[in-house]
């Protein structure tokens, strides 16, 4: 059905995440950021479209369906006329500075992929609390364990938003050091959503 198809697609992007960031520590290769750049932009709002299916009518692929990627788009062309010009040295010091000292576009893009998590999830809490209301007048276990999943789903990508990128913030405004420690550790959490998703999902 389509719920499981948006979430195939999801698991799909964070497996090729994982490849372009085993390219990036053991080949010292910097085209994975293409791929990797406003990741949340593009992976929520499929995220989003898995829980809708779920829990209400099928979410159909139409124009109404991808202008939930139109701001990823504008952010990934942006990126690409960015670094086009630049040598990998070029990119390498780019991405060396202090976070508020790049370009300001870059910027205003990354700090929505932040917010795009936030704003999925209470998108998807409303649908959640239309379905439970639902559930009191048309009883089914099925739906009940629909329900139970997707709290728990939404549950966890809010908590790893709090744990990580309220950090990840801080560290920019306060020029810590700490952006690739914390950058490594998010992508561990995301290994577990990833097995979740899996396990619980399909």
């Amino acid at each position: 059905n389509y719920a499981n198809r948006f979430l195939a697609i999801c698991l799909f992007l964070y497996s090729i995440a994982f490849f372009f960031i085993y390219l990036s520590e053991e080949h010292n290769e910097y085209g994975w950021s293409l791929f990797l750049t406003h990741f949340n932009l593009l992976t929520m709002p499929f995220l989003y479209l898995y829980i809708h299916s779920l829990l209400h009518k099928p979410y159909k692929v139409n124009y109404k369906t991808s202008a939930h990627f139109y701001i990823y788009l504008i952010a990934l062309i942006h990126f690409i006329n960015l670094i086009s010009d630049m040598s990998e040295a070029q990119f390498t010091t780019y991405f060396n500075m202090t976070f508020f000292k790049r370009d300001m576009i870059y910027i205003f893009f990354e700090i929505l992929d932040a917010l795009s998590i936030p704003f999925y999830c209470l998108w998807s809490l409303t649908l959640l609390k239309t379905h439970r209301k639902n559930l009191q007048h048309n009883y089914s276990n099925l739906d009940k364990i629909d329900y139970s999943w997707v709290k728990l789903l939404i549950t966890v990508f809010f908590s790893i938003w709090l744990v990580l990128y309220i950090p990840l913030f801080t560290n920019y405004f306060y020029e810590m050091g700490l952006e690739e420690v914390i950058l490594k550790y998010a992508f561990s959490m995301i290994s577990i959503i990833v097995l979740l998703l899996g396990y619980y999902g399909l």
